[in-house]
């Protein structure tokens, strides 16, 4: 009778925890649904605008390279199609290919712009490869961000079954939304060029060997977005760096993969325009607003040029 009584509570109480799991899913993806709708522009809701809301004929994608190097404004008048900006500080490759899965599951812009490392097939990778990619845990699973889980690890496999797992963390970013300043110029977040960088070039040795996880995603989510009908163009943005990518194996297997595919890439990393002038740049690895008006109009002269 006492083990009846045991198992009956036991029973309770995975109950109550079900039931609050599934609380916490419709009230956090409310809660997330109203801040985009409230405030779209905000920089803490890029990640979710792409995937729940963009309708723009061109999305720029990428890390903080995409975030504070393409005014989408420029691009919108250039282009002659509406442009938005949908890169992530800290998004690396593993988060960009969930990204743009996610974004042609439910819509396909005519044109993305992704901003890409060219070291970013490479076989180094830190938290930082797996941390920004919980934005998109909410959302349901499909092959792309499931094979990447399954590189984090069974234990990450396991507590995704729960949506408390999935939300930790994110009410107070969804609430912050709603009273922060930190908006956006359509996605872009431009550098103030106050101050010019003066730390000069640094100097870098490329990983040689590639992560073939990454290879494969990466050529799988470029075949899926020319399946769906949507023209990519790939860019490395300027930096001051100088170092050996373009002579690794990482490098030549991007240069493949863009070829055979058919897909523009163009590797402003050390193009003469920006390469060595402090001027142009905020730090080490972005463009200030100054610079950033430079590049952008350098995109489009290329895209004009190549499709």
């Amino acid at each position: 009778m006492k083990g009846l009584r045991f198992l009956i509570r036991c029973l309770i109480v995975v109950a109550i925890v079900v039931i609050l799991d599934q609380v916490c899913h419709f009230a956090m993806d409310t809660i997330r649904k109203k801040a985009l709708l409230a405030k779209p522009d905000n920089y803490e809701m890029t990640s979710y605008y792409g995937v729940e809301m963009a309708t723009e004929d061109l999305l720029v994608l990428g890390p903080s390279t995409a975030t504070h190097h393409y005014i989408p404004s420029v691009l919108q008048d250039s282009l002659h199609m509406s442009a938005r900006n949908v890169g992530k500080d800290g998004a690396f490759l593993y988060c960009q290919i969930c990204q743009l899965s996610l974004i042609l599951e439910r819509y396909v812009p005519k044109l993305v712009i992704w901003d890409l490392s060219d070291d970013c097939l490479s076989h180094n990778l830190d938290w930082g490869d797996f941390l920004e990619i919980r934005d998109f845990w909410p959302y349901p699973l499909n092959d792309f961000s499931k094979a990447i889980l399954k590189e984090i690890g069974p234990a990450e496999q396991a507590a995704l079954h729960s949506w408390l797992y999935r939300y930790n963390s994110k009410l107070p970013e969804y609430l912050f939304a709603f009273v922060s300043g930190r908006n956006s110029f359509r996605g872009y977040v431009p550098l103030p060029a106050d101050a010019q960088y003066a730390a000069g070039i640094g100097t870098a040795k490329a990983a040689e060997n590639l992560h073939p996880l990454k290879v494969e995603l990466f050529e799988k989510v470029l075949s899926y977005a020319r399946d769906k009908g949507c023209q990519v163009v790939l860019v490395t943005s300027p930096r001051l760096a100088d170092d050996d990518v373009q002579q690794s194996e990482q490098y030549r297997k991007l240069c493949e993969i863009t070829e055979r595919l058919g897909i523009p890439y163009f590797n402003y990393h050390k193009d003469p325009r920006f390469f060595g002038n402090l001027s142009l740049f905020r730090d080490a690895d972005h463009l200030n607003e100054n610079g950033a008006a430079l590049f952008t109009h350098s995109v489009i002269q290329d895209i004009r040029r190549e499709i």
